[in-house]
């Protein structure tokens, strides 16, 4: 296991800032995943780590020792790549064994720790098989068996899963989580997938343009967005912004019709709106309480599509306050599915702290209290 720290990096090519001045200390033994949309930065800031690209400026430590300007080789890290990259002539365990072999270990050591990683990986069988005959899967865990056998101190992900079809890639991070956490090693992990993101790893940095908007539990980020961008770009669906700016209502908040129930006195939205600044506000599509009948504080949606999902309904329409997207669980009325269509319409409330307001020019959080 071991600490990586990064202070002050940046990246450039030629005039292009890729990555701004950029401090990130990731913990021993943790999984950290890197996500953002396509250009964030993520990818080249994993390649800088792995010593795969100069940086322009700061320094990279790896328990204190700075690593800064030692080529990928001496960083005792392992990647492994989108792509694969197995040597198609090679054998599975030729494909394992190959940078240990290329450093001379002892021939013994090699077979314990192909034979090892062959286990934990369940490719026992496999041995003596080439990558073009084997699934996308399985050469996958080559990939990582590759990197496993190195015993390295850090493991590098440069989105492992995308190759794999979505059943696959539900079960081979639950896989990689599983073996992140026999190992103990120091993972990170770049994917432009939220929910891969969300699911495995221990926090979560997220990425624009090269610059950090947060870090955090997968559970900080959803739930604590510290800005608009952040609060767009993790959840599915994504959250609704409402197209009515919120008002004072008293001691309360509204947008509209609809009530903005909070528990706390919120004074950094209440100075927003007191001064006349541009608010606006989100609500996620599980966060709303719905019923067939009017009710205080609700506005009425008119149904414009319905997805089901099992235990779970997607109802879209449109309404004062913008086009909605709303999270039905069908739990606690099994019938209401039956009644759900196009052309219906549906009374919609916010649940009680369950909505967060941004600045519009800035982006920024106003929810906190």
């Amino acid at each position: 296991m071991a600490q990586v720290t990064l202070r002050d990096v940046r990246k450039s090519y030629g005039k292009t800032e890729v990555i701004p001045p950029l401090n990130l200390e990731i913990q021993s033994g943790e999984l950290i995943a890197l996500v953002g949309p396509s250009g964030s930065g993520k990818s080249t800031l994993l390649r800088v780590i792995a010593g795969l690209g100069d940086i322009n400026g700061g320094t990279i430590t790896v328990d204190g020792t700075d690593v800064t300007e030692n080529d990928p080789g001496e960083r005792d890290m392992a990647m492994v790549f989108q792509s694969y990259a197995l040597y198609p002539h090679m054998t599975v365990a030729e494909n394992m064994s190959f940078a240990l072999r290329m450093a001379k270990v002892d021939a013994a050591e090699i077979a314990r720790r192909v034979a090892e990683a062959v286990r934990i990986l369940a490719l026992e069988g496999l041995e003596d098989r080439k990558p073009g005959q084997l699934s996308g899967g399985q050469r996958q865990r080559v990939a990582m068996g590759r990197a496993i056998v190195r015993q390295p101190a850090v493991f590098l992900f440069d989105e492992p899963l995308s190759n794999l079809d979505a059943k696959l890639r539900a079960k081979t991070r639950l896989e990689l989580r599983q073996l992140h956490d026999r190992l103990g090693a120091t993972s990170i992990f770049v994917t432009h997938d939220q929910i891969e993101a969300m699911t495995m790893a221990d926090r979560i940095v997220l990425l624009d343009h090269g610059r950090i908007q947060q870090i955090g539990t997968p559970q900080d980020i959803y739930h604590r967005p510290l800005n608009r961008f952040v609060a767009g770009f993790i959840g599915s669906p994504e959250i609704n912004m409402l197209t009515q700016p919120p008002a004072l209502a008293g001691d309360a908040f509204a947008a509209g019709q609809l009530a903005l129930p909070a528990g706390a006195a919120r004074p950094k939205l209440r100075e927003a709106i007191q001064a006349g600044r541009s608010v606006e506000i989100g609500v996620r599509p599980e966060h709303f309480s719905v019923s067939e009948t009017p009710f205080d504080g609700a506005v009425p949606v008119d149904i414009v599509a319905v997805e089901f999902t099992g235990q779970d309904a997607f109802v879209t329409g449109g309404s004062e306050i913008g086009q909605l997207t709303i999270r039905i669980d069908l739990r606690s009325d099994p019938g209401l599915s039956d009644r759900l269509s196009k052309g219906g319409n549906l009374h919609a409330a916010v649940m009680a702290d369950h909505w967060h307001a941004f600045d519009s020019e800035s982006g920024d959080c106003l929810s906190n209290v």
